[in-house]
C-alpha cells in the first residue's frame, strides 16, 4: 500500500498549490517592482538638450519638449528586443500620440531606419542622431525607454524589451499623462 499522498489527486493538488505560491509570488514582484512604478518625485534631468533629425529632416532637440509628457526610446535595427517592442510602442502611439510626445532614436543612418519603418509599416515618430545622449539619458542596453515629464523630471526608465500592450504598462502610461 503507498502512502497517501502519493496519489494522483494529492500529487496534482500538490501541483495546483505550488502552482499558486509561484505565481502570487511573481505577481507581487510584477506588480511592486520599483523599476515598474512611476517616480513622482524622480529626479529634474539636467542638460536634456539632445539633437535628434527626424526622418522627414527635421532638426529637432529634446529639451524643447516641455508641452506634454515625453515617451523617448533608443532602440536600433539589429536589436532583436528592440523588433519586438517596436510594434508595442506604435500601439501605445497610435492610443496615446495626443497626449504625450514620442520620440523613438536611433543611432543608425537615417535610410536604414526609414527601410525599417516602411517595411514594419510604422508611423510613429522615428529620429537619428550622431550626438551622445545627455548625461542623465545615460544609456547602457538597448532598448532604452524613458519617461520625462513636462518638467523634466524622469518618471520612468526601463531597459530591455517592455510589453507596452499589458494593462499595468497601459496603466502606468496613464498615470504618467495624468501626474506628469
Amino acid at each position: 500500500m503507498r502512502p497517501h499522498w502519493t496519489t494522483p489527486r494529492t500529487t496534482l493538488l500538490i501541483a495546483l498549490a505550488s502552482l499558486f505560491v509561484i505565481s502570487g509570488a511573481l505577481a507581487v514582484c510584477l506588480w511592486d517592482c520599483p523599476s515598474e512604478r512611476l517616480d513622482l518625485e524622480g529626479p529634474t534631468l539636467d542638460k536634456l538638450d539632445w539633437n535628434l533629425v527626424s526622418l522627414l529632416g527635421e532638426a529637432e532637440n529634446l529639451a524643447l519638449r516641455s508641452d506634454k509628457v515625453s515617451f523617448v526610446t533608443v532602440w536600433a535595427t539589429w536589436c532583436p528586443p528592440c523588433l519586438r517592442e517596436m510594434p508595442k510602442i506604435q500601439n501605445l502611439h497610435e492610443r496615446f500620440g495626443e497626449q504625450m510626445n514620442f520620440l523613438c532614436i536611433s543611432a543608425e543612418d537615417p535610410g536604414e531606419v526609414r527601410r525599417f519603418a516602411q517595411q514594419q509599416g510604422l508611423t510613429l515618430p522615428l529620429y537619428t542622431t550622431d550626438d551622445s545622449p545627455p548625461q542623465s539619458l545615460a544609456i547602457e542596453n538597448l532598448p532604452t525607454t524613458f519617461i520625462i515629464s513636462r518638467e523634466g523630471r524622469l518618471l520612468f526608465r526601463h531597459e530591455g524589451f517592455k510589453d507596452w500592450d499589458d494593462s499595468g504598462a497601459l496603466s502606468l502610461i496613464r498615470q504618467a499623462i495624468k501626474k506628469g
